[in-house]
């Protein structure tokens, strides 16, 4: 398994992302929290960015046969790691060859490594952009603080766990 991955999110699943879903001082708690337990640093290469800036990265498990994805970890991830992870919005941002450096250098990949691993990734997130996914945010009770209300209003508790209710979730408008 590779150090540095491509993780490209459904694109029936970008408006799920939990920095627009939960308040913002939940989230605000819940990044601190990621970024404490990484010493402040990227979990991936050790740096930080500008200014010192990491930013939260969720990653998720896609179950294929539920059609469930289920947010398995928060990292904490430097600006370039961050954007090698999510080659797609580098690509838009016109930023994919900086993205794709980065992911050789961190991998210790050749240009042709890189651009077969790209390929896969955009592959599988064509097949799963098919599907409308049930997401299960359960993770989230892990961190150890109450969700406010506002947050709350979003989930829906099933068998135990939590997942986001789609017809609550605030949308936002993707290009």
């Amino acid at each position: 398994n590779p150090k540095l991955f491509i993780d490209l999110v459904p694109r029936t699943s970008w408006s799920h992302n939990l920095s627009q879903q939960l308040s913002k001082s939940d989230w605000n708690k819940i990044r601190k929290l990621v970024y404490e337990n990484s010493n402040n640093v990227c979990e991936i290469c050790g740096c930080v960015g500008t200014n010192g800036r990491i930013d939260a990265h969720e990653r998720w498990h896609y179950d294929e046969a539920s059609k469930i994805q289920t947010l398995v970890k928060i990292s904490s991830l430097c600006p370039n790691c961050h954007m090698s992870s999510h080659m797609g919005f580098a690509r838009v941002q016109k930023k994919e060859h900086i993205a794709m450096a980065h992911l050789a250098w961190i991998n210790l990949w050749s240009e042709e490594e890189c651009e077969q691993h790209s390929y896969h990734s955009f592959q599988t997130w064509a097949i799963r952009s098919q599907y409308a996914w049930k997401t299960d945010v359960s993770l989230l009770f892990e961190y150890g603080i109450s969700l406010s209300p506002k947050s709350m209003e979003i989930l829906i508790q099933e068998n135990g766990k939590w997942f986001i209710d789609t017809n609550k979730i605030k949308m936002k408008k993707y290009n």
